[in-house]
């Protein structure tokens, strides 16, 4: 179920979203999203 998913991101998704929106708004989002993993992460590292 895995690889249909990926694949249809990396040849269908991606490459439209990538039309659909700046080289600005595509890199912050890409910053955004690290940040919230990053934060995600510490907090799951912090859980009792």
């Amino acid at each position: 179920m895995y690889r249909p998913h990926e694949a249809r991101e990396d040849t269908v998704l991606f490459p439209a979203f990538r039309k659909i929106v700046s080289r600005h708004e595509y890199d912050s989002l890409g910053k955004h999203l690290k940040k919230m993993n990053i934060n995600y992460l510490v907090k799951m590292a912090l859980r009792p």
